[in-house]
């Protein structure tokens, strides 16, 4: 991917400084929360969804990145049957990689997947839990975690997982600049910072 900057910038104005010495609120540390807050969710949001036009790939817009799709309602199948689901899915990842590098070992979930799996509880003594299952009947999974933007991620807006070697030879985000504010600037009566 191409290295593009991040930018968040925060204004306000003497009275908004002096109502906040006042009540004993750090406006100015409040404001550099919020920037970098502002900067890691876009940081997420191009992690997962990429941006084409500034040709930054993420997971879902990477063509060679297999993901899972779950198009299929998976509220109407029985557990035995999302657990071949899933096991399937996970040999068509590595069938796809055609056996280059190691097979994936963490499971990345939409949210409402994730808990319906965390939720359906199974067994003869109704004692385990689908997602437990899943990970212990798996001879790859080593995680399942859930990933907000996976909710909506598929073609049509449907859900999709995502099966990935969790190693940084494999995948990783790279920030070579940490969030740096610029110089805090007064005209007199506005102040004015940015964070790159």
């Amino acid at each position: 991917s191409e290295a593009i900057t991040l930018a968040s910038a925060a204004k306000w104005c003497w009275s908004d400084v002096e109502r906040a010495r006042e009540a004993g609120e750090p406006i100015e540390r409040d404001y550099a929360d919020a920037a970098r807050r502002a900067i890691y969710e876009l940081l997420e949001e191009l992690i997962w969804k990429g941006r084409s036009d500034l040709r930054v790939l993420g997971v879902m817009n990477n063509p060679v990145i297999p993901r899972l799709n779950f198009g299929a309602n998976l509220g109407g199948l029985n557990p035995f049957d999302i657990i071949a689901r899933i096991a399937c899915a996970f040999a068509n990842v590595v069938r796809r990689n055609q056996g280059a590098g190691a097979p994936p070992d963490t499971l990345a979930l939409p949210a409402s997947i994730y808990a319906m799996f965390a939720s359906t509880i199974i067994g003869q003594n109704l004692d385990r839990m689908l997602l437990d299952v899943i990970q212990q009947q798996s001879p790859f999974i080593n995680r399942i975690d859930w990933i907000s933007a996976l909710e909506t991620a598929g073609q049509n807006g449907e859900p999709v997982g995502f099966a990935y070697k969790n190693d940084p030879s494999y995948i990783k985000v790279r920030m070579p600049v940490d969030i740096t504010p610029n110089q805090l600037h007064y005209d007199g009566s506005d102040y004015c910072q940015q964070w790159y």
